[in-house]
């Protein structure tokens, strides 16, 4: 399974203090133990940069960032998913583009859902599910799994 990580679970998997710092953390711990493939998409890399150097030193900052180029599959948008993302932004005018432009990301490279902390992430083809809910589902799974394994 492929799953796509936005922007504010990436700063959670960061910044213990956030309120839901303590969800993002479990589904990072999770979905490795499932082995699940987890994706962002390149521009994740320089927002992440650009809103926590002020609060992490860069060094730890980059060592951070290079885990995540290692570990993570990194996808580009391409100049067809951004104009997708402006046209689906153009028909509503609620959609924030930069949350279109990671949906269409994950659609375009085959991801089977995206898990965000914002409530109000538009739902356009993938699943979308807040951290905690898919912790939850993890958790029922891999309970079940210890327990079909006894």
């Amino acid at each position: 399974m492929r799953i796509f990580l936005d922007t504010n679970i990436v700063i959670d998997l960061l910044d213990v203090s956030r309120k839901s710092s303590e969800d993002s953390l479990q589904l990072l711990e999770l979905a490795m133990l499932e082995k699940m493939e987890l994706a962002i998409s390149e521009d994740i890399l320089t927002t992440v940069y650009y809103v926590m150097q002020k609060n992490i030193p860069r060094k730890k900052l980059l060592a951070f960032l290079e885990m995540l180029n290692e570990e993570f599959a990194i996808l580009n948008f391409g100049r067809v998913g951004i104009k997708k993302s402006i046209k689906l932004c153009q028909k509503n005018s609620k959609f924030d583009f930069e949350d279109v432009s990671q949906a269409v990301c994950a659609e375009k490279h085959k991801c089977d859902m995206i898990i965000t902390n914002d409530k109000n992430f538009p739902k356009i083809k993938i699943p979308v599910k807040i951290a905690a809910e898919f912790v939850k589902e993890l958790n029922g799974t891999v309970s079940q799994t210890a327990i079909l394994s006894k």
